[in-house]
């Protein structure tokens, strides 16, 4: 009934034309095609559907295959093919879409069709391989697949689909095939003239543009989603998703709308138009790579058309830059393939986005690119001709190097070695290692620090090791260019460039034969290039005179970015744009969007419609289908196999699974014979899906009843079915469990280039390794396979049993490594030995001492070998005892240790008070001491060293802080050789108390040669290859260092704690940190400078920072670790990439605001660490540090989660693929305990109270943990939340409290609060006050303590976040004696009288006395509030009016008088010299009969600088300048109006009163200054003077102050007396 498939199709959709069934094997569709096509052309009928399906997973059609077709059509394939088939003519003009056109027989013109063949000869298909063997429907399978290849213009091979661009007047694809029967067919297929949006090939972004007239209006059209093009001010966002645009947007908007640009990766912002004109920029050939501009052809298929129109060799130039296969490129290719990305990328920016560019600039063949680009040149295949002709890149400037042989006049037959090699050095520093090198020579200079030198490869080889082999890179082309070498094929190359040329207006072409701007002619562009060819080229100046024609915008057309980094550097700091259309290798689409949307927010002319038109139509089309809400049955398509494990089932010659059934001929394999009529009963009712949960399940294994010898057992199939089924997988289930705990992330591959098999020589416990998913599902990261992947696998080999199993290298692992469950509980160190097993002097002798002497006699026959395996020497012997030892010495087998390390305060390692990451993972460095145990070195005996491979560790919490005890429980869980090669598994947990600190899983080390070691293959895992989690979260940074790199210099005072200094603009708020969060100095200081940190950089766009060190041959921890076999410990290459993680936060802007918080691993997640290189002190080594952005997380606690690189000298040597990092909040108190003073823990209040009233934690209440100071009360404002706090040192004047009569947190209406504070005779203020203490440090000596008190009674506990509390009112403040520095301690009685609530503020009042044993010294009245920080930002100041501000702006009758350069003219007066207390920057205004009394007025002013000392002491995370400073400056302002009114004269010895004994004063505060203000202004003016003559004069003044304009201070009466000595 062969009809039947035409026959339901007709039925199903009412056709009434004819329908039949053609059948002829795998040709079945493309006969059916020939026929709709020959009845299209007699015109019988206007369309056809043309479709084949067939179900080859059927059983007889899977077994007929395996007898009857090739072996390439045995894998099935279920298909069913639709085409709809018209005259071209017809479709074209109904407007449906063309998928492709079938060309008329086989001669086609142009270049030669892209192959899809099902022909055996010619390998598997890749429709096939893709799809399995559809046998009827294979045919047509195929066709369809060449129509959706021709029409996206591509090819197909085994990595996917690639550009394959074709004349469209051509065939595109050739399809043909060949039945198993012998018969052939073919068909060729043209591509449509216009492309159609089917699917999406690669990666496509989203994006939006938005434009308008003012940042407010721009952000109310970001968060509408307003899409425009036309405004003055501009914001493009690129993203991945929709949440991130929503997330960019939500930024985006809110920035804008408060006025503020917004800068974050994924944001583009610009406003006006770009002053200066518009250079496209060309690069050489060094720059391509295999793939080169691949994302771009996939989306504009029509590029690659077009410029196969304009140059018939288009396709052989793309079929030699893409393929999976193409992993490098000859010298001829990297010419072309680097000329056709340029023209590509100049079709792109003209064609789709109608730039027209002022200016053509090249580097080297980029010249060359750029005439070709812009049609100068139109003759591109015939010139490629004549240099294949030339021999150019076969022996004369290339391989032999002929010209270079002939220049240098060698001997006949004898041919140079030429090399090239790009150094990062200056110029001056390589010309002079050149200077007796004849045969070297510079070639090209990108900028003065970035210079490619060429010549004999001995003599540059000199050079580069003069210069630094750190320095230079091989520059992967040799080639006789830009010398004197090349001037024996001077002539020939001259011919090559002498073209017809065309010219193009409007656009000025650079050459850098003469370094300016010419017409290039026939003759002028020969002899430029020409001249560029022997010259060196020196495209500085090149640039630098575009630049002075007016050139500001430089767009870089061609692979990678190498001018878009040297017009950075060669411009610096002067205003221009430029743009790389292909930043990264392999960027794909995302990052071209951005370099448009770059381009485009700066104000660059183009038109978006046609780019944003494709990217919209790629992105739907690309979309998956939505999956229905709610349940969904999924029933397979086909049968699983039954896989049955070798204990169950073998194998026949055929490949069948059978039972052997008669056990007296066990060599007789006898197929069960299934039931005539299937089973008897629904077998898949029996079979249930259950979700996995995270317990164990114990396997119970069946008995297999007896059966009497030669007979056979008859059962009932389908429960014989099920037995065996169970059976099969209890036994595979053990048999993977015990693969799983032996060999778990084994995975080596060629990184040590070891042989391919394993044999396991020691059982692993199964209670090992548990590991969880966190949604509780089962965690499989070991893979049965029958084939090793390539290059990356490692067979492992049962000693049992003799099966091989093949796992997969953990660098090829897809996705994290699972969060794993402690296997042990903390060591109970009760049930330790009495007696250590070894104490620290053992410990240090195993170091490096004999080992016999404490291990025992047993050992001493490796005592005399050079080098054993032993614990790291001191400063790296981190271990301080072994507790115990388990396992059998000398035997290999498994054992355990249990060590401790003791945190001191005073050890070299502590940073912010903590251990550092990496000496926590190598404190539990006693698994050496373990291995050593169990005789490692019997075997090893000195040819063999140990090296760490790798493991997965995860970190649970806070790292360990002085007084921690850690203790490491270490295990050895098996053994494994692989050739000579002894490898070693071991685990461990660490724990402080009960507290888990870190866990280790998955430890490999192993023991190898010299010769195994320096043959290391390195990491292979290269982030290109990569990609970031689709689901990886990229929040706004929240504010980027401007910097692209940064010295060794700012990378120290980063060290140091300047982070301003290193990150500059916009980091101005580092400088009032107490302690900035930052890495570690001293030992470890693992990094020197910073050459690159782009925060949209890296291979994934989303932010990359590479760091350098430099590691001499004497680096210090060579000493210790270890003896006699010195290497750098890989911890500290991964702390050291922590350090350079914890950098690339701080250029994020996460420390700006968190001061006092550290960096920290994030607990719970889980990093896979890889090992697979040595760095030794063969000589010095540069070692780089690659952090590749994956994740940022803003929040209270930020998050970056990246891929961590090391690389020595270009060799990657480590790699972590997913670390996690955060700030974490801390306090400066654990690194300033020299501020601490004896004083024993007291508590304060009533009884039960857990308030603290020592000095200690009276400095926890500026800078340490607030819940140290108040108890348990305070516990939630011990993480990011902010408290009120006092001052720190040096402006901290509260010693202790001795007693507070009311419950703490009760908010009272009264109570009362004594405290002291201890004069210290030396004390720095002195200094400022002829001996006295100034004014402002005993106001701020009173108020402290009203702080303490309203802290503690917790007037603010039912605030939500961040709170401050600020003094504003004074009131009867009196000095009733000056305070000297022999009055001792003095004691504070502050009472709370009264509080109120207002607005969501609370207000409290004080009384205060502070008295000494010879009675009172001062009193005051004061009130304070609590504020949120958003209430403190929108303080208004006292009342202003017109009158005050004309006063205060008023121009002065006398010049300024400045007072910076030591206090000037008024250097005699208190604290006016250059001390902390001077307030004063000069005096502005002087009136001498100013203000209403007339008796004088004087106007004063002080610049506000971030880093003034007072805003790191007022207050920790909240820094703001002291009221009682404030009131200094009125103090200040007011001895200089005495100055300057002249009533000092006749006063010998002047002493000041500051304020006068017994004068009541008063003030008022009403805003603040904070380190964002400029300025503020001084007003004092007289309103009574007493003179004594020759005695004393009295001024009482009135003064106010202003901070950028506004009012805050009022003092509405003081007085100031002057005085003659006694």
């Amino acid at each position: 009934m062969p009809n039947i498939p035409a026959n339901r199709v007709h039925a199903q959709q009412d056709w009434r034309a004819p329908g039949f069934t053609v059948a002829s094997e795998e040709l079945s569709g493309v006969d059916a095609l020939k026929l709709a096509a020959r009845a299209l052309q007699a015109r019988e009928i206007d369309c056809a559907l043309v479709g084949a399906s067939d179900f080859s997973h059927e059983s007889a059609h899977v077994d007929a295959a395996i007898r009857v077709l090739p072996e390439d059509r045995h894998r099935p394939g279920d298909a069913a093919v639709g085409l709809v088939v018209m005259r071209e003519q017809d479709a074209i003009d109904k407007g449906y879409p063309i998928f492709a056109s079938i060309v008329e027989g086989g001669e086609v013109s142009g270049a030669t069709p892209v192959s899809l063949s099902l022909v055996p000869e010619e390998g598997e298909s890749e429709v096939t391989a893709r799809f399995g063997h559809a046998h009827g429907a294979s045919g047509l399978l195929h066709i369809a697949s060449g129509a959706v290849m021709a029409q996206l213009g591509v090819m197909l091979d085994a990595e996917g689909a690639w550009p394959a661009p074709r004349r469209k007047d051509t065939a595109h694809t050739h399809v043909s095939i060949r039945s198993f029967m012998g018969l052939e067919g073919e068909v060729f297929l043209r591509a449509p003239d216009r492309t159609t949006d089917l699917i999406s090939p690669v990666d496509v972004p989203l994006s939006q543009f938005f434009a308008s007239g003012t940042l407010s209006d721009l952000g109310s059209a970001v968060l509408a989603g307003r899409e425009s093009s036309e405004g003055e001010v501009r914001v493009a966002l690129v993203g991945r998703t929709e949440e991130d645009l929503e997330r960019l947007a939500a930024y985006a908007g809110q920035e804008l709308m408060s006025g503020r640009e917004p800068n974050a990766p994924g944001i583009f912002f610009g406003s006006g138009q770009h002053d200066g004109e518009v250079a496209f920029c060309y690069t050489g050939a060094a720059a391509a790579y295999p793939g080169a501009g691949r994302d771009l052809l996939m989306a504009f298929p029509e590029i690659g058309h077009d410029l196969t129109k304009r140059f018939a060799g288009t396709p052989k130039l793309a079929s030699d830059l893409y393929g999976a296969e193409i992993t490098g490129f000859s010298p001829a290719t990297q010419l072309t393939g680097s000329s056709f990305v340029c023209q590509v990328h100049t079709q792109f920016t003209r064609a789709v986005l109608g730039m027209k560019p002022d200016a053509a600039i090249g580097l080297s063949s980029g010249e060359t690119n750029s005439l070709m680009a812009f049609g100068v040149w139109n003759d591109l295949d015939a010139m490629l001709a004549e240099i294949d002709d030339s021999e150019m890149y076969v022996n004369q400037l290339t391989a032999e190097c002929r010209a270079a042989a002939q220049y240098w006049n060698l001997p006949e037959g004898e041919l140079p070695e030429w090399k090239n090699y790009r150094i990062a050095a200056p110029l001056a520093a390589i010309e002079e290692a050149m200077e007796s090198e004849d045969r070297v020579y510079v070639t090209v200079i990108h900028h003065y620090e970035d210079i490619v030198i060429g010549g004999d490869a001995e003599g540059c080889d000199r050079v580069v090791e003069k210069v630094g082999r750190s320095r230079a890179i091989d520059l992967g082309l040799d080639m006789v260019v830009h010398c004197d070498p090349l001037k024996p094929f001077e002539k020939r190359w001259h011919d090559i460039h002498l073209r017809d040329t065309s010219s193009v207006p409007g656009v000025r072409f650079y050459t850098n034969a003469w370094n300016s701007a010419y017409v290039p002619t026939r003759e002028s562009a020969a002899e430029a290039i020409t001249r560029q060819a022997i010259d060196p080229v020196d495209f500085p100046k090149t640039l630098e005179a575009a630049y002075d024609d007016g050139v500001r915008v430089f767009v870089e057309h061609g692979p990678r970015a190498i001018l878009t980094n040297a017009i950075g550097r060669i411009l610096g700091d002067r205003p221009h744009l430029v743009v790389a259309l292909d930043p990264h290798e392999g960027s794909g689409l995302e990052a071209l969007t951005r370099s448009v949307a770059r381009l485009w927010a700066a104000g660059v002319s183009m038109d978006l419609t046609q780019f944003l038109s494709r990217i919209a139509g790629l992105r739907s089309g690309g979309k998956a289908s939505v999956e229905p809400e709610g349940p969904v049955l999924r029933l397979p398509a086909h049968s699983p196999d039954v896989v049955w494990p070798k204990s169950f089932m073998r194998p026949n010659s055929r490949n069948t699974l059978v039972k052997t059934m008669d056990v007296s001929n066990p060599d007789e394999n006898v197929m069960i014979p299934p039931p005539s009529n299937g089973f008897d009963y629904d077998v898949g009712r029996h079979f249930v899906d259950v979700e996995a949960v995270p317990t164990a399940v114990a396997s119970v294994e069946r008995p297999i009843p007896s059966v009497p010898k030669g007979s056979v057992a008859v059962v009932d199939p389908a429960l014989d079915l099920f037995n065996a089924v169970a059976q099969a997988h209890t036994d595979f289930l053990k048999e993977q469990k015990e693969t799983h705990d032996a060999f778990l992330a084994m995975g080596l591959g060629s990184t040590t280039g070891l042989p391919a098999s394993v044999s396991v020589e020691t059982e692993v416990p199964p209670d090992l390794r548990v590991v969880v998913q966190p949604t509780g599902e089962p965690s499989t990261h070991v893979k049965r396979k029958e084939v090793a992947q390539r290059g990356s696998s490692l067979g492992i080999s049962d000693s049992g049993e003799g099966a091989e199993v093949v796992l997969e290298s953990s660098e090829k692992r897809s996705g994290p490594p699972s969060p794993v469950i402690p296997t042990h509980p903390p060591v109970d160190r009760s049930a330790m030995p009495e007696t250590i097993f070894l104490t620290r002097e053992q410990l240090e002798i195993h170091a490096g001492g004999e080992i016999s002497s404490i291990f025992g006699e047993l050992f001493e026959k490796q005592d005399g070998y050079e080098r054993q395996v032993r614990m790291p020497e001191p400063p790296l012997l981190f271990a301080d005892r072994a507790l115990t030892i388990e396992g059998e010495p000398g035997s290999m087998k498994k054992g355990r240790v249990v060590t401790e390390t003791d945190v001191k305060h005073d050890a070299w390692y502590l940073h912010t008070g903590r251990m550092a990451p990496g000496v926590v993972i190598e404190s539990g460095q006693a698994d050496l001491l373990l291995i050593s145990w169990l005789g490692a070195d019997f075997l090893n005996q000195s040819d063999r060293v140990y090296r760490l491979l790798g493991c997965d560790l995860t970190f649970h919490g806070d790292l360990p802080a002085p007084g921690d005890t850690l203790t490491y429980d270490i295990y050895v869980d098996g053994h494994a050789k692989t050739g000579d090669v002894r490898l070693f598994f071991f685990h461990y947990d660490c724990y402080i108390g009960d507290r888990l600190l870190i866990s280790v899983r998955n430890g490999q080390a192993g023991f190898f040669t010299e010769e195994e070691l320096s043959g290391s293959g390195g990491v292979l895992w290269d982030a290109a290859d990569d990609e970031p989690d689709p689901n990886a979260v990229l929040d706004p940074m929240p504010k980027i260092s401007k910097k692209s790199h940064f010295t060794a210099e700012e990378v120290q005072a980063w060290v140091t704690g300047d982070a301003f200094a290193c990150f500059g603009e916009g980091f101005e708020m580092s400088c009032t940190h107490t302690r900035t969060p930052n890495t570690p100095d001293g030992r470890l200081q693992l990094l020197d400078h910073i050459p690159e940190w782009d925060p949209t950089g890296g291979p994934w766009g989303r932010g990359y920072l590479r760091a350098e060190a430099q590691v001499p041959v004497d680096a210090w921890f060579y000493e210790g670790h270890f003896k006699n076999d010195p290497c750098m410990p890989g911890t500290l290459m991964a702390d050291a990439a922590t350090q350079a993680m914890s950098f690339a936060m701080a250029a994020m802007g996460f420390t700006i605001s968190r001061d006092g918080w550290r960096f920290e691993p994030v607990p719970g997640e889980v990093a896979r660490f890889l090992c697979r290189g040595q760095v030794i002190p063969d000589g010095p080594h540069t070692l780089e540090y690659e952090i590749f952005v994956e994740d940022v997380v803003d929040g209270p606690i930020p998050e970056v989660y990246a891929a961590l690189l090391c690389k020595s000298d270009g060799f990657k040597v480590f790699q972590c693929r997913r670390f996690g990092l955060r700030l974490v909040p801390d306090f400066p108190l654990t690194t300033k305990q020299e501020f601490l003073k004896e004083d024993p823990i007291r508590y304060v209040g009533p009884e039960g109270s857990d308030v603290r009233g020592d000095h200690e934690a009276m400095l926890s209440c500026a800078w340490g943990r607030p819940s140290d100071a108040f108890g348990k009360m305070f516990t939630r404002y011990d993480g990011a939340t902010k408290c009120p706090r006092l001052p720190g040192p040096p402006y901290h004047f509260v010693s202790s409290v001795l007693s507070v009569d009311v419950a703490p947190g009760s908010a009272p209406n009264e109570g009362t609060l004594v405290s002291t504070f201890e004069v210290e005779p030396d004390a720095w203020y002195f200094d400022e006050g002829q001996g006295h203490m100034p004014f402002a440090v005993i106001v701020e000596a009173l108020l402290q303590p009203c702080g303490w008190f309203a802290s503690y009674c917790n007037f603010f506990a039912d605030t939500e976040g961040d709170v401050a509390f600020r003094n504003l009112d004074g009131e009867n403040c009196i000095l009733h004696r000056p305070i000297k520095p022999d009055m001792g301690t003095l004691t504070l009685t502050t009472k709370l009288t009264r509080f109120a609530k207002a607005g969501g503020t609370s207000i409290v009042f004080f009384e205060v006395l502070c008295e000494n044993d010879d009675g009172p010294v001062m009193t005051l009245e004061t009130d304070f509030g609590f504020f949120s920080p958003q209430i403190l930002e929108d303080q208004r100041g006292l009342p202003m009016t017109e009158e005050m501000m004309a006063r205060r702006d008023a121009e002065s009758p006398v010049p300024e008088l400045s007072l910076l350069d030591g206090g000037g003219e008024l250097a005699h007066l208190p604290g006016m010299r250059s001390g902390m207390m001077r307030m004063l920057d000069k005096v502005t205004g002087f009136w001498n009969e100013g203000g209403d009394a007339g008796l004088g007025r004087i106007r004063t002013w002080q610049e506000i600088h971030y880093d003034a000392w007072y805003f790191k002491a007022h207050f920790f995370e909240d820094p703001v300048q002291p009221g009682s400073l404030g009131l200094e400056a009125l103090i200040q302002s007011a001895r200089a109006l005495v100055h300057m009114k002249g009533w000092l004269e006749g006063i010998a010895n002047p002493v000041w009163e500051h304020p006068v004994v017994g004068f009541p004063l008063s003030w008022k505060y009403r805003g603040q200054v904070v380190p964002k203000r400029n300025e503020v202004v001084t007003e004092v003016e007289a309103l009574k003077v007493d003179i004594v003559e020759g005695e004393s004069v009295t001024v009482e003044v009135f003064g106010t102050q202003w901070v950028d304009g506004l009012r805050i201070y009022e003092v509405p009466s003081f007085a100031v007396r002057v005085r003659a000595a006694d």
